[in-house]
Parts: C-alpha cells; sequence; structure tokens
C-alpha cells in the first residue's frame, strides 16, 4: 500500500472498491503514527516515480544504511500492526483474499511485504 500512496493521493477519485478500502485503511494507520514517522515513511514512499531505495534514503538522511533499514522496518512494522486487522476486515467482508498472505516471499529476507505488497485476487 505504500507504494500506492502517490497514486492514492492524486487519484482518489478514480480508485476502485478495493483500491479506495486499501486507502482509507493506510491513512487510517498513517494517522496512528507520530509526525517524524509519517515523515520518513512519506521521504521514502511518497513520490510520483515510487519509492526511493534504502541507499538513497540513507544518502538523503545522512543515516548509515543499516540504521536507515532498521528504522524503515520498524515504522513498517509498526503501521501494519494497525492496518492489518482492518484489513482482514475487509477480506472477511468482500471474499477477496489479500494477495500477501497467498504464498509470496519478498525479497527483504523472506519477510511478507503485508505493507508494500498489499494486492487482491480473489478467494477460490
Amino acid at each position: 500500500m505504500l507504494n500506492n500512496w502517490h497514486r492514492y493521493d492524486q487519484q482518489a477519485d478514480k480508485l476502485d472498491y478495493i483500491n479506495f478500502e486499501n486507502m482509507k485503511n493506510l491513512y487510517k494507520g498513517l494517522s496512528q503514527l507520530t509526525q517524524a514517522e509519517r515523515q520518513f515513511l512519506a521521504n521514502h514512499y511518497h513520490h510520483k516515480t515510487g519509492k526511493i531505495t534504502d541507499s538513497k534514503g540513507s544518502d538523503l538522511t545522512g543515516i548509515s544504511l543499516k540504521d536507515y533499514r532498521k528504522q524503515r522496518r520498524k515504522i513498517e512494522t509498526k503501521l501494519n500492526g494497525y492496518i492489518k486487522p482492518e484489513m482482514d476486515k475487509l477480506h472477511a467482508e468482500t471474499g477477496f483474499v489479500p494477495f500477501a498472505d497467498t504464498p509470496k516471499v519478498s525479497r527483504d529476507k523472506g519477510r511478507e511485504d503485508i505493507i508494500t505488497g498489499l494486492r487482491y485476487i480473489p478467494r477460490e
């Protein structure tokens, strides 16, 4: 969802039902974060051309790459704690299965990519 943050802002009136619900859940989750945490994620994800790399984020902030990744993951995990229950509720209401709940592993050391890779496929 974070990868779609900029698109949600620019095209909210053109989103289908599932993407509109994703947008609402993302914004609801973001509202639970501190301003500094939201700003950190915005600096990483909220770009017209997509997210920046951890390396670039590290360079821009002056934080070591290791610490930058650690901070990003910590904030994403916190955000996921707010978003996941809402997504589970949407799943129950719509009968759609979150793509991230299907067998998919992110490139991020085997961690499920709930935040950035959430899409929907019909339940069989």
